[in-house]
């Protein structure tokens, strides 16, 4: 599929989110839709401690209230992230080939992270990727997807903790 094409390995999040809880009492939460189970494991395998796992649990209306509850989402450029935002949650959001102009004029970001590997070929959309239909752009035929594969769990660790120490210290 196109869309996961432009997704931070779960393994990558499972290695941030262990780095995250062996420095912050932190409690995660997994969301996802029911599609996603491949995703939900490759996560348990970097991330060996112990998270509420809601990956096809619930609806899109369930799943919006629990983000409104949480202190800090971490995520993709996806939806969720963007729903998140839109919420007034605090945001870490990777992003891969997508274009992010005008992300700062809707987003406050003071309060939303972005972390992205600034590329030549960046952002993609605009390399000539294969139009798949009205909005839909083909992220698969990219070839190295280097502005994903060569973030580190450890990287997007340090952007966290930069970012957010006082956040993550007071739950």
């Amino acid at each position: 599929d196109s869309q996961y094409a432009k997704i931070w390995a779960p393994g990558q999040w499972g290695a941030t989110c262990r780095k995250l809880s062996e420095s912050y009492r932190i409690r995660l939460v997994l969301f996802g839709g029911a599609g996603e189970a491949d995703v939900s494991a490759a996560f348990e395998g970097a991330f060996p401690g112990s998270y509420v796992n809601m990956v096809g649990r619930c609806g899109l209306l369930q799943t919006l209230e629990l983000i409104g509850r949480c202190s800090l989402f971490l995520g993709n450029d996806t939806g969720l992230s963007k729903a998140a935002m839109a919420l007034d949650v605090p945001t870490v959001t990777v992003w891969g080939p997508s274009d992010r102009p005008g992300y700062g004029v809707v987003w406050n970001l003071e309060k939303h992270l972005v972390i992205y590997r600034p590329l030549p070929c960046s952002p993609c959309i605009r390399m000539g990727l294969r139009n798949e239909g009205p909005g839909q752009i083909n992220f698969s035929n990219c070839g190295h997807r280097a502005c994903l594969n060569e973030l580190s769990a450890q990287e997007v660790f340090e952007a966290i903790r930069r970012r957010y120490h006082s956040l993550l210290c007071s739950d």
